[in-house]
């Protein structure tokens, strides 16, 4: 539910909005978003916890148009999203991170940029070369 968009709450948003964007469902999928957009714009994160809204805010729109078909724009907003995050730090996003990046390469790949997203794929495994083989066989 839109109106529970949180920074506790991050892992739920990003299931329930992808599994909206997944069946078409764009206006519920926008709600969520705009919950993460609002906790920015009207100042109730900062420092660390700031980056990670804006990280979520940045996947979750790439991930809305990557299902709307939009596989440029998607990485626009995946590559937003990864400049964002950091592998080190107390927050745990190191996952989220790579989670972020494969969803990247998988854009590239889909739109015809097999180097790019070999590139990026590349960049995953030298931070974890399981991850690729868990998350993207």
């Amino acid at each position: 539910r839109p109106e529970c968009a949180s920074t506790q709450a991050g892992d739920v948003q990003i299931i329930a909005h992808a599994a909206l964007s997944a069946v078409g469902r764009t206006e519920d999928a926008l709600a969520i978003e705009r919950q993460f957009q609002k906790l920015l714009e009207e100042g109730h994160v900062r420092g660390k916890e700031r980056d990670i809204v804006e990280a979520l805010s940045y996947h979750l729109w790439g991930a809305r148009l990557a299902a709307e078909g939009d596989l440029a724009g998607a990485a626009k907003r995946y590559r937003q999203a990864d400049e964002t995050l950091v592998y080190w730090n107390d927050s745990g996003l190191g996952v989220f991170k790579l989670f972020n990046q494969l969803s990247l390469a998988s854009a590239l790949s889909q739109s015809g940029n097999q180097q790019e997203a070999a590139d990026v794929l590349e960049r995953i495994q030298r931070v974890n070369s399981r991850f690729v083989e868990d998350f993207s066989g």
